[in-house]
């Protein structure tokens, strides 16, 4: 939880449209949420290495998984 208060601080109204701490939270975690994570115009690439970053930090057996349900919700 941790770093997800990290990542949303750097990256809110930055890399993502503005969204509260919680539903950043459970965006990441691919929990229900009320509210849909949105990448800003012209920021893909960054997204797409940041993905990347925090897939690492997972276990191979879940990487590949959350990377793909991830990708979807955004």
């Amino acid at each position: 939880m941790k770093l997800l208060s990290l990542i949303h601080e750097v990256c809110k109204g930055e890399q993502f449209e503005e969204i509260s701490a919680p539903d950043f939270y459970a965006n990441m975690n691919l929990h229900p949420c009320n509210c849909k994570l949105k990448i800003k115009p012209r920021e893909k690439i960054r997204v797409c290495y940041l993905i990347f970053l925090m897939s690492e930090k997972l276990s191979k057996q879940d990487r590949d998984k959350w990377k793909d349900r991830i990708l979807k919700l955004l």
